[in-house]
């Protein structure tokens, strides 16, 4: 195999070579065997793009004949491996295993957390091959489930390589055909600090696609289908129409943030919280409140949205760590089963309903105990 090239200087990347040297042959051993391979990715912007890069570069590796027999794409609401998700999975591996075929579980923008536990340990007892390319901070049980993980957190990194970059650069070892646009709509999406990608775009631009595409991406929730890509190809008509309207329903969302949320001062911090629940938890805009908040104000600040059983979190320029948080609850509140992860200053936590008091005293203490820092950048905003 040739040497592995990336497109930026990154020396992240370069520490993760060995890890997409493994990743490489293992994929093109699969797809040269024919094995069953489903792909499997986190349903927004940054997912998506992760998905395409993979797809646009396996895809024509492929026999076409019977391509649905070797190859199977599926978006994930949820941000980790659900169950439900993986017995579909598994239901379609089973048929390949029939014909003694091998499996590859492909997971991207998503598997690294707690949640997706069980999940992973459910198909690895099915002799199914699993490979995860995500950058979102990894739960030590979860990582010991897959064959290989690309991650920068494995080589002391962070979250700023989002999938869709490291998706990008998988898929550059097999093809030259890939559009650089994926992983600059993933950084702009996934808030990231690596420039490198957006600079040959008008970064305004790529906000209206953006937007767009998150807005397709929550209406399509489960279903598979190519007709988003019409937002990744650029299809300029159907960005007009849809930024116009996203953009006016998202300022009437705007003031009913500003108008309800509480915000106080904590140690020259900006706290923001809302009560998300009664903002219509499932509409598109209801669900980007959160984001909102945290747009609204500049500096170091705390935004959060609660509701009986989820807390999601905002902070930017603060010394605030969502995994210390979980920890502080699993260890105070064992009986709240809390659950949660993302990255350490964007995420969310669940909890049982009975603990919901509980829970949110915690987090108000452990906000009350946090202090400026404008050397940490965190994902605020929409």
């Amino acid at each position: 195999m040739k040497e592995i090239t990336f497109s930026i200087n990154n020396a992240e990347l370069e520490r993760l070579k060995p890890y997409y040297q493994e990743a490489l042959q293992l994929v093109t051993k699969s797809i040269k065997g024919k094995s069953m391979i489903i792909l499997r990715h986190h349903a927004d912007t940054d997912g998506y793009a992760a998905g395409f890069c993979l797809e646009n570069a396996l895809v024509p590796m492929m026999s076409t004949d019977n391509l649905r027999y070797v190859y199977k794409r599926a978006p994930s609401k949820t941000p980790f491996y659900d169950y439900g998700d993986m017995l579909k999975d598994l239901d379609t591996f089973s048929v390949s295993k029939e014909f003694g075929r091998d499996c590859l579980l492909i997971l991207t923008d998503m598997g690294s957390g707690e949640e997706s536990t069980l999940s992973l340990e459910r198909m690895k007892a099915a002799g199914i091959t699993i490979l995860i390319i995500d950058h979102h901070v990894m739960f030590e049980d979860t990582v010991k489930m897959a064959d290989i993980n690309i991650n920068p957190h494995i080589v002391g990194g962070n979250s700023e390589l989002c999938a869709g970059i490291l998706c990008y650069e998988f898929g550059r070892q097999l093809t030259d055909k890939l559009n650089p646009i994926f992983p600059a709509l993933a950084t702009v999406a996934d808030k990231s600090k690596v420039s490198d990608y957006i600079k040959r775009y008008d970064l305004e631009y790529l906000r209206k696609i953006v937007i767009c595409i998150e807005f397709e991406a929550f209406n399509l929730r489960y279903m598979e289908t190519d007709a988003i890509l019409d937002l990744f190809n650029e299809k300029k008509d159907v960005i007009a129409f849809l930024h116009k309207e996203i953009s006016r329903r998202m300022e009437l969302q705007k003031a009913v943030v500003e108008k309800y949320m509480e915000k106080s001062n904590v140690n020259g911090i900006t706290v923001m919280k809302l009560n998300i629940e009664s903002l219509n938890p499932s509409d598109f805009y209801g669900v980007r409140s959160v984001g909102m908040m945290s747009g609204l104000v500049e500096g170091p600040k705390v935004a959060y949205g609660y509701g009986d059983a989820i807390v999601k979190f905002r902070a930017d320029n603060v010394n605030f760590k969502l995994s210390d948080l979980i920890k502080g609850l699993k260890e105070n509140f064992p009986s709240a089963l809390v659950s949660g992860g993302g990255h350490d200053m964007a995420g969310a936590i669940r909890f049982l309903p009975v603990a919901k008091n509980d829970v949110l005293g915690f987090v108000d203490k452990y906000i009350s105990g946090l202090k400026p820092d404008i050397s940490i950048a965190g994902r605020s905003g929409l």
